[in-house]
């Protein structure tokens, strides 16, 4: 027989803050003991707390890298292309 799931176990989710910079790897967010980090809570942990982490090497966070903006497609066009030509 299948064993039942608790639904909160699956659905569980970092912070949004700190869902944006990272994401869980390898287990779910929820409070574990992890042995040379202590007690931590991935579902309430805060952005701070998360970087520190991070810095020492903490194996469950991995770092988001963000797409970069292709500068190309941006132009820095006046509202108006007519300003400044004077009226004839």
């Amino acid at each position: 027989m299948a064993k039942k799931i608790d639904k909160k176990i699956l659905e569980s989710k970092l912070p949004a803050k700190v869902a944006e910079k990272y994401k869980v790897v390898t287990i779910r967010p929820a409070r574990y003991n992890f042995n040379g980090f202590g007690e931590i809570d991935l579902r309430t942990i805060s952005l701070n707390k998360a970087d520190e982490l991070f810095d020492k090497e903490f194996p469950f966070l991995k770092l988001i890298k963000k797409a970069e903006t292709d500068s190309t497609t941006k132009t820095n066009k006046p509202a108006n292309e007519n300003v400044g030509k004077g009226a004839s």
